[in-house]
């Protein structure tokens, strides 16, 4: 049996008691976690207000912490979306192809909303209106005029749909028809460059691909998570999420960019230190690192454990080629008695 499990004040662990019941939850917290990182701050109604942009940082201490009160062995079904809010697409805008990387290769199971996976940014027909109202923006500090509210969608009993980027007084005055929803597509997709390789109608290869890797590797499935860090020259990256799946003596580095922009960087290491001293000591000096990358087009390289801890192994993340090459390489383990 699956739950929708929303949370709200009072209400911040109500997951683990539906964990804990039997029932395996269908959780809404990574879209607003994301929205954060864009500067928008995404409300449970489908309102959006802006708000400062978020670091890397934010999500991930958020899910390690959530993750340490969960149950051992819970499984946890994490959505894309809802039905009252945006589609990724219209959400994140180039970032949605950064976003299906982050939900495919957490722990948790990813679940997708009718019609995304095509590249939906828009809906008609919705049960739920998103107009963000001009009281509301009101009371928030951050929106300095009518102009910055960023969406709106119209209700559903006279077929309105989402339009994005527009004033609130035409928003309330204009009534819009079904056959306006096309047009409206057809404008996001330009507007994001499919010429640049940002083509929502292909979006659902990127889907397909995420799944099939998932599908294909286990330690996708089943690794247990270890936060990483993504360093430049200067420090952190702020938009650059880093982490590990480790199974068995299979391991998957993972990196994702949420810039609109490439990244140079090197992956910090340092956390997965324990993962080799779970293994016999007099074997670590023989055991070789294979990194394999699964995404790009980098030959195998092998390193000694210390190279690989403590050494500089530097990469780039594009925004996207084709099909996206957010992530940086998925790595496989394999120890000196099995070379």
């Amino acid at each position: 049996m699956i739950g929708e499990t929303w949370g709200g004040q009072g209400y911040e662990h109500r997951e683990i008691c539906i964990m804990r019941s039997g029932i395996i939850p269908r959780l809404f917290k990574i879209p607003p976690a994301v929205a954060a990182i864009y500067g928008q701050h995404l409300h449970r109604d489908g309102t959006i207000t802006t708000c400062e942009k978020l670091s890397v940082n934010s999500l991930r201490t958020w899910y390690e912490s959530a993750r340490k009160l969960w149950p051992s062995g819970a499984i946890v079904i994490q959505s894309t979306t809802s039905h009252v809010w945006p589609y990724p697409a219209f959400l994140y805008k180039k970032g949605a192809w950064s976003y299906i990387d982050l939900l495919f290769f957490l722990p948790d199971i990813p679940i997708t909303f009718m019609g995304e996976i095509d590249g939906h940014g828009f809906r008609c027909k919705t049960l739920r209106h998103f107009q963000t109202t001009l009281e509301k923006a009101e009371k928030k500090s951050s929106i300095q005029s009518r102009e910055n509210l960023l969406t709106a969608v119209f209700e559903a009993e006279d077929n309105y749909f989402e339009i994005g980027k527009m004033k609130i007084g035409s928003c309330i005055a204009e009534r819009n028809r079904p056959e306006e929803f096309w047009p409206a597509q057809e404008h996001l997709c330009k507007e994001l460059g499919p010429e640049y390789g940002f083509d929502l109608k292909k979006i659902y290869l990127h889907y397909e691909h995420r799944r099939s890797l998932r599908s294909k590797l286990p330690v996708l499935r089943m690794g247990k998570l270890v936060p990483l860090l993504a360093e430049h020259s200067e420090g952190l990256h702020s938009h650059v999420l880093a982490f590990a799946r480790v199974w068995e003596r299979e391991m998957a580095i993972i990196a994702t960019n949420f810039n609109e922009f490439n990244v140079f960087f090197s992956i910090n290491m340092k956390n997965l230190k324990y993962v080799f001293e779970e293994i016999d000591p007099e074997k670590i000096e023989h055991t070789v690192v294979k990194i394999h990358d699964f995404l790009g087009n980098a030959f195998d390289e092998h390193y000694t454990v210390y190279e690989f801890l403590y050494g500089k192994i530097d990469t780039s993340l594009k925004v996207i080629l084709r099909i996206s090459l957010i992530i940086f390489s998925l790595m496989l383990l394999w120890f000196g008695e099995q070379l």
